[in-house]
């Protein structure tokens, strides 16, 4: 199983090289190259420092989630390769849409302490994925990503094109593909060739995110010639919520409340707690569902 990080972690990576001498294995030195993989296919560069005799090292600053593979590969004095995993997991705390602090006061324990913070946890994990779930998931969640990601979209229509949530505009690509062949060959200047929408989002200081990416200045998406064409617009950006916003918050808060006190029902969780299974927002979460609702994406949206 390879080691496990969270997004924002430093991975420490070491090689040894060693040659028989005299029927023994001895440490020496060689030329030494590293490269990494991360999950979108790419080689970030990495920089090795030979820290002292047949040791070498790397410290990787991985900025996806996912699975990142290297290579060690060793030449000169001695010729020997070396390949490994790890996982790099998005930061949990960062996904939370509400804290252990908020839910403790919701609880009557801000002064106490007297809760498990593990249990607490739980429940507001639980209860943001059911808020993503009942959004439209996974379209629609409302952390933002640490880094710029790649995605790419089929468009129907010549002028707007709607995409995943934006929640910021630093590392925004916007780049087409005309010839429908693969290839995004045209990159687009924001104000020039499109604009963001809604407009003004980003004005008013609170939460915000960009749905959808509007043609100006004589520019036309490449529009497909039957369904099932290739994708021809490529967005690079920072997927999500500029942050959460404070309905959803409140609204996480309500349903982790329940999740956790559930607990003290008797039969109302019999698989014990923290093993909710699929937590759902229902009819029941009336004043959930109320403050949800002007962030669901209508059903056909995609």
């Amino acid at each position: 199983m390879p080691a496990t990080y969270d997004l924002g972690d430093s991975v420490l990576l070491t090689f040894t090289v060693k040659i028989l001498v005299g029927g023994v294995l001895t440490l020496t030195n060689a030329t030494v190259a590293l490269t990494l993989t991360a999950p979108d296919g790419t080689h970030p560069a990495a920089s090795v420092s030979n820290t002292s005799t047949g040791i070498y090292q790397a410290t990787v600053a991985p900025d996806q989630a996912g699975e990142w593979t290297f290579r060690w590969v060793a030449t000169g004095a001695a010729t020997t390769a070396e390949d490994g995993a790890f996982l790099v997991e998005p930061n949990l705390a960062g996904t939370l849409y509400a804290t252990v602090g908020e839910m403790r006061a919701g609880l009557g324990d801000a002064d106490r302490l007297a809760l498990d913070p593990g249990q607490l946890e739980q429940a507001l994990r639980s209860a943001s994925r059911a808020v993503d779930d009942w959004c439209s998931r996974p379209l629609r969640r409302f952390w933002l990503d640490p880094v710029a990601t790649i995605r790419t979209y089929v468009t129907r229509d010549l002028w707007c094109a709607r995409v995943d949530d934006i929640g910021s505009s630093t590392g925004l690509v916007v780049k087409t593909d005309p010839a429908a062949d693969g290839t995004f060959t045209e990159t687009w200047t924001i104000g020039t060739d499109f604009q963001l929408e809604p407009l003004n989002a980003a004005g008013n200081g609170g939460a915000y995110a960009w749905t959808r990416i509007v043609a100006v200045g004589g520019r036309t998406f490449p529009y497909p010639l039957s369904y099932g064409q290739r994708p021809t617009l490529q967005v690079t950006a920072r997927h999500g919520w500029s942050q959460v916003p404070d309905p959803v918050r409140e609204a996480t808060l309500l349903k982790a409340v329940r999740l956790y006190r559930r607990k003290d029902v008797p039969f109302g969780n019999e698989a014990g707690f923290g093993e909710f299974g699929p937590v759902r927002i229902t009819r029941e979460d009336s004043d959930v569902v109320a403050l949800l609702q002007p962030y669901a994406i209508p059903t056909g949206f995609a």
